[in-house]
């Protein structure tokens, strides 16, 4: 049986229904403010975390107020059990009962936020691949380049099968330098020298982000541009 973590905001302190209500706006807030400014990798796990926690919490919720609204008495003679084996094991209790709603409605409205935010930074990313992309997936370095002539270097390992999504496909920061076409030209010519098969990719954005912000959409956009041009399914 699979055990769904509650909330920090939710499991931490009095269980009172006022101070939960307090601990929802202020962890609402807060995350808001780091979409505010851009700071999307900080909001959006936990956003989406939460999400899953609170959709699985309503949707037990809802099965067991319907069973509970059951009246009169089953024909036992002709009633057919189905069994399963229970995956989901969420405690209870009237105080989340009560703001379960609300919750749901306040981080669907931040994710929204994060969606546009996410979309915003995607639409302005530009990449191709140096030189002639190799015919066979391997090994490669993502090459970063953004408004403020900034060059950030990853590296990434070729995905497999067992990547099933982005979010377990890996690049790793190695490298933040003073960008200039002399310097990038410099850094694939000595990864060239030293393996002719890597994947080298590079990517730029016509705005200012803090690097760490917008790792994941960074991420994600590398695992696609591979997904859809080699295959590793």
């Amino acid at each position: 049986m699979k055990k769904i973590v509650k909330p920090l905001w939710l499991s931490e302190g009095p269980n009172d229904k006022e101070y939960k209500e307090y601990k929802l706006l202020s962890k609402y807030n807060s995350l808001k403010q780091y979409l505010d400014i851009g700071d999307l990798d900080t909001a959006i796990n936990e956003i989406e975390e939460t999400l899953d926690y609170l959709y699985m919490y309503d949707a037990i919720k809802a099965s067991e107020s319907e069973l509970q609204s059951i009246d009169g008495h089953p024909d036992w003679d002709n009633l057919e059990f189905v069994y399963s084996t229970p995956v989901i094991d969420i405690d209870r209790d009237d105080i989340i009962d009560s703001i379960c709603e609300d919750a749901i409605y306040k981080f669907q409205d931040l994710y929204a936020m994060a969606r546009s935010l996410w979309r915003d930074i995607e639409d302005k990313l530009i990449y191709s691949y140096f030189y002639k992309k190799p015919s066979l997936l391997s090994d490669g370095f993502l090459f970063f380049i953004s408004e403020d002539s900034v060059l950030d270097i990853f590296s990434f390992q070729k995905p497999t099968k067992f990547n099933k999504d982005w979010r377990s496909f890996n690049i790793d920061h190695i490298a933040n330098e003073k960008y200039s076409k002399e310097l990038l030209a410099s850094r694939i010519e000595e990864i060239s020298n030293a393996s002719e098969d890597k994947i080298l990719i590079k990517m730029s954005i016509d705005k200012v982000y803090d690097i760490d912000r917008i790792i994941s959409v960074i991420k994600c956009n590398t695992f696609n541009i591979l997904k859809r041009d080699y295959s590793f399914k």
